[in-house]
């Protein structure tokens, strides 16, 4: 179960034969199974839908996301099903010690920072002064590696200067940037809620007003997916446009059918997350960080 279900028009959408019934005026009703369907994403602000769609989508583990309107998500549905082991899971998650998140974060610092390496490295940037900062990153992240790779990481990427401070320009790259993120962040989600830990309560993150802490805290090692697409998009394909259009927004929402490497097996990025979820669950259980898997993109 892997597809994403694009609603780019308005709809109605409702539950048939364990069939999801996508009806406009135009096209009548068109049957997608539901348990082909891992995402649905609502791109308009003219649909409605079923209370028994609803309640289908939380029984099957599939994420509904809305956008607002600039048709950028601005919104999660997360299955929260009721079950002995969310509850076992959320408690051992507050029990998290200092030194087990520190030494997490470290493993997840450590695996993005490599990916941005890699990444670079596939496109044949030179990372030399990259490189030295692997070995220096302490528990915990104390030295804030992460952010001083990053400044290297963004203005070597991107032709034009586009700096890690200047992230938040107004650019068509990075609109393209914050849109992907914005999948895997729901994809993180999922596979976090899925397992029984609570999102809320976070490794690193711990802002009072994000209920997703934990998820910014494990998307770090899959954002490489999202740069490298953009980067093939507007960089190596040249692209021109200015606005996100339909096609770079299904470019950037397929990515969740992309390939990553986990222990020389090979995963969609929706099954990877569940396996990586999976090993932070046993690292949890036992106590023992070193059981954190670490995640690569695969660059066949």
């Amino acid at each position: 179960m892997n597809g994403v279900l694009y609603i780019a028009n308005p709809c109605y959408l409702s539950i048939k034969d364990a069939n999801i019934i996508v009806s406009t005026e135009k096209d009548g009703a068109t049957r997608v199974p539901i348990d082909d369907v891992s995402v649905v994403v609502l791109e308009n602000n003219y649909s409605s839908m079923s209370s028994a769609f609803m309640s289908h989508l939380a029984e099957k583990n599939i994420v509904l996301f809305t956008c607002d309107s600039s048709f950028m998500p601005n919104g999660i549905f997360l299955p929260f099903h009721q079950h002995s082991r969310y509850t076992e899971v959320s408690n051992l998650q507050l029990e998290w010690s200092e030194p087990f998140k520190k030494s997490i974060w470290k493993k997840i610092v450590t695996n993005k920072v490599q990916n941005q390496i890699d990444l670079l490295e596939y496109f044949e940037f030179n990372t030399f002064e990259m490189k030295p900062y692997v070995s220096k990153i302490k528990s915990g992240d104390s030295g804030n590696v992460e952010a001083i790779v990053a400044s290297y990481y963004w203005s070597i990427i991107f032709s034009n200067s586009l700096h890690y401070y200047t992230r938040n320009m107004d650019d068509i790259r990075n609109s393209a940037l914050n849109y992907g993120y914005a999948i895997v962040r729901s994809a993180v989600a999922r596979g976090l809620v899925a397992s029984g830990f609570t999102p809320f309560f976070g490794l690193h993150h711990k802002n009072k007003l994000n209920s997703f802490n934990l998820v910014d805290d494990l998307m770090e090692v899959f954002r490489c997916v999202v740069d490298r697409e953009v980067y093939v998009m507007f960089e190596e394909e040249g692209l021109a446009d200015e606005v996100l259009s339909k096609e770079i927004k299904r470019r950037l929402i397929s990515l969740l059918e992309s390939t990553f490497v986990i222990e020389n097996k090979k995963y969609t990025l929706l099954s990877a997350i569940s396996v990586y979820v999976d090993s932070l669950k046993r690292a949890t259980k036992t106590k023992d960080s070193s059981l954190l898997v670490k995640v690569v993109l695969d660059g066949e």
